[in-house]
C-alpha cells in the first residue's frame, strides 16, 4: 500500500512538473481576459505554461499590460516573465481568477496625467474592486523582483528612476500592504554608489485614499546622493542616512524623518508633500556640534517642486548661525583649518530652477573668522612671538548673491584687527566647481600681525613673517595674480642665517611668474639693492641681479652657514666618525642664476671686488664666472669658481688668472688652479695651488732683483709647514739669463737654484711673502663663493 502511495505521488509530481513545459494555448485568451479584468488594462501575453511548483498556476512569456487610456499610450508594464497564481474558488466556479502576480525582469512606468489620478490608483479602483469600501480583496497580490520602475508626469518623463526594484502589494481587509525596495538613479547621466532606498506601509483604496508610509535611505555616500540632484559637485566626505514617516491623503502627506550624517550633523523636519502637484515643503532644523562646543541649531526651510520630473528646489535660511555650516563643510570634505572657528548669521535663500541654474542671494551680518593659534618669527634673530595676538577676519556686512550658478560676494571691507582692513570681493561657479576668483585690495595691511594660516596659500606673502602690504592680489583658479608693495618686509630664506629685510620692493604675480623690482633691503648689516625673478616654465626658473654693499669675509661666512656646513651626529662632530646630515630638500631642488656685484674686505685691508659676476646655484653646487670686473686688491681676476657644498664642509675650487698681483715688490701674472676646503680662518690652512707665472720687478733677496721671472708653481699650505716647488725658472737679472728650480727647505726658507753665464747661484728668500700671497689668494677665492 505504501508503496502505491509513493508511485502515484512520484507520478503526480514527474506529471506537474511535465505540465509546466505544455503550452496552453486553447487558455490564453481566458487568461488575458482574466487578467484586464483584474488589472482593468489590456493585457497581451505571447506564451502562457501551465505549472504547479507554487500550487497550480500558469507561467507567462512576454508580458504585456497596456496603459488606462486616460494614462496615456505607453505601457504600463513590460515583464520578460510573469508568474500567475490561479485563483481556485474562482476555478470551482467556472472562471480563470487571478489571486496573485509576480514580475520578473520587468519594467514598469508610474504615471501622473494631467488632472488625473496617478495610474496605479486607476489600477486599484478597477471594476474588479468590490463593491464594499472596506475591503480589496480582489485585487491581486502584485510582486516584483529585479525590476525598473520609471516615473512619467503627463507627457515628460523624469530623469529619475528607481532600479533593482523589488515591491510586493498585498490586499489585507479593507487596506493594501505595500513593500518598496529600489536604488535611485538618473537617466541623463551616472550616479554610482547610492544605496537602496526603502518604503513600508499601507494603502487605503476608498473614498479617504490614505496613505500611511515609512521611508528609510540605508547609509549612502554623501557625494552620491549630492550627485543624485547636482551634476558637478566637488568630491564629499561621509556618508547620508535618512527616514521618514508619511501619512495622509495623497494631496496633502505629512512628513516628518531625520536625516543625519556619520559625520555628526543632523536634521530633524517636517513638512506637507503633495503628489498630484509635486510639490514638497520642509522646516528643518540642522544640528551639529560644531569644534567640540555645544550644538547649534540652523533653521531652514526646504521647497523642492517638479518633484518626479526635474527636481528643483529652494533653501531658505533665517537667522542662521554660520558656524554650523563650516563645521559642516569640514567634515563633508571642505579645505579649512582645523580649528578653524566662524561665527554670524547668514539670511537669504538659494535655489535650483532649471535652466536658470543655481540662483539665490545671502546677507551675511557680525561675520568673525579665525585660524589656529601658531608660533611666528619676528624676524629678530632668535626670537618670536605668539600667533594667538593675530586678529580674527571681522566683516559687519556683506551680501552673496548668486546668478546662473556664479556665486558673488563683495565688493566687501574685511576687518583683520590691529592688522589693518582689505577690500574683498569673489566669483565662484556652483556649476563648474572649479571657477573660483578672489580680489583683494588694500592701502596699508601689516602683515606681521596676522595669523600665518591667512597668508599660508599666497605666494610671495607666505614667507613674510612682518611688514606692510599695499596694493591688489587676485585669484583665479588655479592661479594667483598681484600687484603690491611691501614695506619693512622681514622674509626668511633657505639657507641664509638671518632673514632679509626688504626696507621696499615692488612685486607682480601673473600666473606662476614672480617678479619682484626695486628691491632695498638690508641682510643683517648689509644693504643690497637688486631684482628677483621667478618662472617655474623656464629652463632657469629662479634669476636675480644683486648689488651688495661691503662685508668681511667672516660676515658673509656666517650668513651662508647653513648652506656651507652640516654637522652630522654626535660622532661625526666629535670623532669624525660616520656621515654628515643630507642636503637639505630646498639645497638639493635649488635652481637659481643671477648677477651678483659685492665687495669682501678684510681687516688686514685686502679686497675682493666683484662687479657683474655670473653665479649659477644648481643643487649643491655653485658656479661663479668672474669673466670681467673682478678684482683682487687692484689686480684684475678672470675665470670660475666652483663650490661643492654636498659635503660636511664647502669645498672650492678655482680656475682662472690674476694679472699684475703684488709681490715682493714687483707683479706677477698668474695662470692655474687653486684648491681650498673648510671655514673660518681654517680654510687657509689647505690651500693648495698649482700653474705658471710671470713677473716682473721682482725683489727676491736684498742681492737678488730680478727684472723678469717665469716658469711653473706648485703651492701646499700643509699646516705649519707650507711647501713651495718652483720648476722650468727663467730669470733675467740684469743682462743674464738664468734657469733653474726652487723648493722651500726645513726652516720654511725658499731657495732657487739658478745657472746662467757659465756660472750657478744660489738665493735664499723668506716664504712669508709668498705664504701670504697665496693664502690671501685662497681666502679671496673662498670667500667670494659666498654670494
Amino acid at each position: 500500500m505504501k508503496k502505491t502511495i509513493l508511485i502515484v505521488i512520484v507520478v503526480l509530481a514527474a506529471a506537474g512538473y511535465a505540465a509546466s513545459f505544455l503550452p496552453l494555448d486553447f487558455l490564453q485568451p481566458s487568461i488575458e481576459r482574466a487578467l484586464a479584468h483584474a488589472l482593468g488594462r489590456r493585457v497581451e501575453i505571447g506564451r502562457a505554461h501551465l505549472t504547479f511548483l507554487n500550487g497550480p498556476g500558469v507561467a507567462l512569456d512576454q508580458v504585456t499590460i497596456h496603459e488606462d487610456p486616460r494614462a496615456g499610450i505607453e505601457p504600463f508594464a513590460y515583464a520578460e516573465t510573469v508568474q500567475a497564481r490561479l485563483d481556485l474558488l474562482a476555478l470551482i466556479r467556472g472562471r480563470v481568477g487571478i489571486s496573485r502576480l509576480r514580475f520578473d525582469d520587468a519594467s514598469l512606468n508610474l504615471v501622473k496625467p494631467d488632472n488625473q489620478p496617478w495610474n496605479f490608483q486607476m489600477l486599484l479602483a478597477t471594476p474588479a474592486a468590490p463593491a464594499r469600501a472596506d475591503s480589496v480583496q480582489a485585487v491581486p497580490a502584485i510582486a516584483m523582483r529585479a525590476g525598473r520602475v520609471n516615473i512619467k508626469y503627463g507627457q515628460m518623463k523624469s530623469v529619475l528612476f528607481f532600479n533593482d526594484v523589488d515591491m510586493n502589494i498585498s490586499p489585507a481587509g479593507d487596506h493594501l500592504d505595500l513593500r518598496f525596495s529600489g536604488v535611485p538613479a538618473r537617466t541623463d547621466r551616472p550616479v554610482r554608489n547610492l544605496e537602496h532606498f526603502f518604503i513600508r506601509g499601507t494603502y487605503q483604496p476608498t473614498a479617504a485614499q490614505q496613505l500611511r508610509l515609512s521611508a528609510e535611505l540605508q547609509p549612502t555616500p554623501m557625494d552620491a546622493a549630492a550627485r543624485l540632484f547636482v551634476a558637478d559637485i566637488f568630491p564629499l566626505n561621509g556618508s547620508l542616512t535618512a527616514n521618514a514617516e508619511i501619512s495622509g491623503a495623497p494631496a496633502n502627506l505629512d512628513v516628518k524623518g531625520e536625516a543625519r550624517l556619520d559625520t555628526g550633523a543632523k536634521w530633524s523636519y517636517q513638512g506637507t508633500l503633495s503628489l498630484p502637484e509635486q510639490q514638497l515643503q520642509l522646516q528643518s532644523a540642522v544640528e551639529s556640534s560644531v569644534d567640540n562646543t555645544k550644538p547649534v541649531n540652523a533653521p531652514i526651510r526646504i521647497h523642492v517642486w517638479d518633484l518626479l520630473k526635474v527636481p528643483h528646489w529652494e533653501i531658505q535660511l533665517e537667522q542662521a548661525p554660520i558656524e554650523t555650516f563650516v563645521g559642516i563643510a569640514r567634515r563633508l570634505g571642505a579645505s579649512m583649518p582645523d580649528p578653524f572657528s566662524a561665527r554670524g548669521k547668514a539670511d537669504g535663500s538659494i535655489a535650483y530652477r532649471g535652466p536658470e541654474g543655481i540662483e539665490g542671494k545671502f546677507d551675511l551680518s557680525d561675520i568673525l573668522l579665525g585660524a589656529p593659534s601658531a608660533t611666528r618669527a619676528s624676524g629678530r634673530r632668535g626670537s618670536s612671538v605668539p600667533a594667538e595676538a593675530s586678529p580674527l577676519i571681522r566683516i559687519a556686512q556683506a551680501a552673496i548673491s548668486i546668478q546662473h550658478s556664479v556665486a558673488s560676494f563683495g565688493p566687501a571691507s574685511v576687518g583683520l584687527g590691529p592688522a589693518g582692513a582689505i577690500d574683498v570681493s569673489a566669483r565662484y561657479n556652483l556649476a563648474a566647481w572649479n571657477g573660483a576668483e578672489l580680489r583683494v585690495a588694500s592701502k596699508s595691511v601689516d602683515l606681521g600681525a596676522l595669523n600665518p594660516h591667512v597668508l599660508a596659500s599666497l605666494p610671495v606673502l607666505s614667507r613674510v613673517t612682518a611688514g606692510t602690504f599695499r596694493g591688489t592680489m587676485s585669484f583665479e583658479k588655479p592661479h594667483w595674480f598681484g600687484n603690491f608693495d611691501l614695506q619693512n618686509a622681514t622674509m626668511p630664506l633657505d639657507g641664509f642665517a638671518e632673514p632679509l629685510s626688504a626696507i621696499s620692493a615692488a612685486v607682480a604675480i601673473k600666473e606662476d611668474k614672480i617678479d619682484v623690482m626695486r628691491l632695498r633691503a638690508r641682510l643683517d648689516q648689509t644693504p643690497l639693492t637688486g631684482e628677483y625673478h621667478a618662472d617655474p616654465s623656464s629652463a632657469q626658473p629662479h634669476t636675480f641681479r644683486i648689488q651688495a654693499g661691503e662685508i668681511s669675509p667672516q660676515e658673509l661666512e656666517r650668513l651662508f652657514s647653513p648652506a656651507l656646513a652640516r654637522s652630522g651626529g654626535f660622532l661625526s662632530r666629535t670623532f669624525g666618525l660616520g656621515s654628515p646630515e643630507p642636503a637639505p630638500n630646498w639645497l638639493a631642488k635649488r635652481q637659481a642664476a643671477g648677477i651678483v656685484s659685492l665687495q669682501v674686505a678684510s681687516e688686514s685691508g685686502d679686497r675682493l671686488k666683484l662687479d657683474g659676476a655670473h653665479v649659477a646655484w644648481e643643487g649643491s653646487t655653485v658656479r661663479i664666472g668672474m669673466e670681467t670686473g673682478a678684482v683682487l686688491d687692484n689686480a684684475p681676476v678672470t675665470g670660475e669658481l666652483r663650490v661643492d657644498l654636498s659635503g660636511p664642509a664647502p669645498q672650492y675650487h678655482f680656475a682662472g688668472k690674476v694679472a699684475g698681483f703684488s709681490y715682493k715688490g714687483g707683479r706677477i701674472d698668474a695662470d692655474g688652479e687653486l684648491e681650498a676646503t673648510g671655514m673660518g680662518a681654517g680654510v687657509v690652512s689647505t690651500v693648495n695651488a698649482q700653474g705658471t707665472f710671470v713677473g716682473q720687478g721682482i725683489r727676491f733677496a736684498p742681492e737678488a732683483v730680478f727684472r723678469k721671472a717665469s716658469g711653473s708653481f706648485a703651492f701646499r699650505a700643509n699646516g705649519p709647514n707650507p711647501r713651495l716647488t718652483l720648476s722650468d725658472l727663467e730669470v733675467m737679472q740684469g743682462d743674464e739669463v738664468y734657469h733653474g728650480t726652487g723648493n722651500t727647505d726645513t726652516a720654511g726658507t725658499v731657495v732657487l737654484e739658478l745657472t746662467g753665464g757659465g756660472r750657478t747661484v744660489r738665493y735664499s728668500g723668506s716664504l712669508e711673502g709668498t705664504r701670504a700671497q697665496s693664502t690671501r689668494l685662497g681666502a679671496a677665492a673662498s670667500t667670494a663663493s659666498l654670494k
